[in-house]
């Protein structure tokens, strides 16, 4: 059963779509702008932040609640969670694949921890692959400009 606050990973192939249940059928997330969460470029685009009916955003894909970080973090309030995201809706900020998802964005709202294991994921693997792989990645993300966790405030 899903609470107001709960984080919600929709698995849309390599990566994961991330949004809140905000009660009454709804998600907030983070798309980029005319993407509805179905790519997730890497970096330069403007995302915009929505409120959603829950079945619009997962569609027929496979979803889970994952507030995993709950043992990490102490998770704000369902109330804190909403005031954060509430304010947010229909607001435009920068959008990158590797500073600031939609995981980033909603870990932030119920952690106050914008953290995106996906990343931290994809960022191990081009490790792995050395200097090469991490040059690669440097020219990916100088490519458009990294969001600040201070653009979205407390």
């Amino acid at each position: 059963m899903l609470e107001p606050g709960d984080l919600i990973e929709i698995e849309r192939g390599q990566f994961s779509h991330w949004a809140m249940y905000a009660g009454d059928g709804y998600l907030i997330d983070l798309t980029v702008e005319g993407d509805e969460g179905k790519l997730e470029p890497l970096a330069g685009c403007t995302g915009i932040i929505q409120r959603q009916k829950f079945n619009d955003v997962v569609e027929k894909c496979k979803w889970s609640k994952n507030n995993t970080m709950d043992e990490t973090y102490k998770p704000k309030s369902p109330k804190k969670c909403l005031e954060r995201a509430e304010k947010w809706v229909g607001r435009r900020i920068e959008y990158n694949a590797l500073t600031f998802n939609c995981e980033h964005f909603v870990k932030y709202l119920r952690y106050g921890k914008a953290v995106s294991g996906q990343v931290i994921e994809v960022l191990k693997e081009v490790g792995k692959a050395g200097p090469v792989g991490i040059l690669g990645l440097g020219v990916v993300v100088s490519g458009g400009h990294a969001s600040k966790i201070s653009k979205i405030s407390k």
